[in-house]
């Protein structure tokens, strides 16, 4: 009877450690599983996170190519901005003042001006004055200065427009009034001439009839 009962506790043992093996088999193989599962999951996370970082570079690449064209001809057009803006303010001959909020500075100044010879005045606090020629500056600055000059400029314009139209009149009246002067001048010169042409007429004539008597 002993005998049985150590024969079924050992087969109960067999079967409980067939089943602790078949347990920590499946673990093992689920373990596996797992692992499986994430290093392909890794791996297609890398990939996607390579062809994304791909294209974020191909973006700039291509903006920078942009960037680079952008700015040589931002630098072009500024210098024929400057070009063309010179010898219309030094024509005008007119300083415009700048608000000093509409030009970031390191140091504090007291009064900003654009010059006919198209440069920026900057006066401090101490009445220290410096010049800087506007093709010189940021093109944030430019900008900004232009942004101020247009109506500014719009209104010298119209100002010397005026002027020039009052001179033109004046020129105009004066020019009618010499002309009806050189008229009078030239008519009283001619006329001595056309007296001596009748004096001369008139001789013939006498001189016809006294040699027909």
């Amino acid at each position: 009877m002993e005998k049985a009962e150590v024969e079924v506790h050992k087969d109960e043992e067999v079967v409980e450690t067939a089943g602790e093996e078949s347990s920590a088999g499946s673990l093992t193989l689920q373990s596996e599983v797992i692992e499986t599962t994430e290093s392909g999951e890794k791996e297609k996370s890398l990939e996607e996170m390579e062809q994304k970082f791909e294209e974020l570079l191909k973006i700039i690449r291509e903006e920078t190519l942009q960037l680079s064209e952008s700015v040589i001809e931002e630098k072009r057009l500024t210098h024929e901005l400057y070009v063309l803006l010179k010898p219309i303010l030094k024509q005008l001959n007119t300083s415009f003042p700048i608000p000093t909020k509409a030009i970031s500075l390191p140091e504090r100044v007291k009064q900003i001006f654009l010059d006919p010879e198209g440069h920026l005045i900057l006066k401090d606090e101490k009445n220290g004055v410096r010049s800087k020629a506007l093709e010189d500056c940021p093109p944030e600055v430019i900008l900004n200065v232009l942004w101020v000059v247009i109506p500014l400029l719009c209104e010298s314009i119209l100002s010397y427009r005026k002027k020039v139209s009052f001179r033109v009149s004046l020129f105009e009246r004066i020019n009618l009034e010499l002309r009806n002067l050189f008229k009078t001048f030239v008519k009283r010169s001619e006329e001595p001439e056309e007296d001596q042409k009748e004096k001369s007429q008139e001789d013939g004539v006498r001189k016809s009839l006294l040699s027909k008597k």
